[in-house]
């Protein structure tokens, strides 16, 4: 369901429609059920790289992973009863992007999810490659969402630029969040918010 939603028009299949403008306005009944799978980046826990962890507290997410590491996962479980963190290895750049997240996607397909989500910024060839994936799980029987955000935090000032990658992940099991949030204060960028997105996701009935 990646794509632009006007909120004056009817949604034309059961999904998830929501606008960013205010946190507060989301009126979602929490469900606290859903899986994530969230590929961590950045540990300084008792975690150790390239590895699966089932997590369902954010206290024993700060053990795993140190406190300054789980915002993504906090987000998840806002919602979702459980999030499964991959632990990616050290030092993602553009030369090892590609190795590192196919570990990703190997590790997630034997896991149930119902929605996927990076932590922080990946590339547009990653997102690239998260669509291609979401294709060859349906060919395996699975399915499940994944929720994007911006490849870069310029592109949340301009909603055409979020656009524009909407049709380029326009896919049925996909979610763009072209914009980000003020919470409590603070200001997330469009890739913060997609795990929380994710969480709603993954709560929601439908899944």
């Amino acid at each position: 369901m990646s794509g632009y939603f006007n909120p004056n028009e009817e949604a034309v299949r059961p999904g998830l429609y929501l606008r960013f403008e205010e946190l507060a306005k989301m009126q979602l009944k929490k469900e606290g059920t859903g899986v994530v799978g969230i590929p961590l980046k950045t540990f300084t826990g008792t975690a150790v790289a390239n590895k699966v962890y089932h997590v369902e507290k954010i206290e024993d997410a700060k053990v795993l992973f140190g406190d300054a590491n789980v915002k993504s996962i906090e987000f998840a479980l806002e919602n979702a009863a459980k999030v499964i963190v991959y632990t990616v290895e050290a030092h993602i750049d553009p030369a090892t992007e590609m190795a590192a997240f196919d570990k990703v996607r190997v590790a997630f397909d034997t896991e149930f999810i119902n929605a996927f989500s990076y932590d922080g910024v990946v590339s547009a060839v990653e997102q690239d490659r998260a669509i291609r994936w979401l294709d060859e799980a349906k060919k395996e029987g699975r399915e499940f969402t994944v929720v994007f955000g911006a490849p870069d935090v310029l592109e949340d000032a301009d909603p055409a630029l979020g656009d524009a990658r909407s049709l380029r992940l326009k896919h049925t099991d996909a979610v763009n969040v072209i914009n980000g949030l003020k919470i409590d204060g603070v200001d997330y960028a469009s890739y913060d918010i997609a795990p929380l997105i994710a969480g709603l996701v993954a709560a929601t009935p439908m899944n």
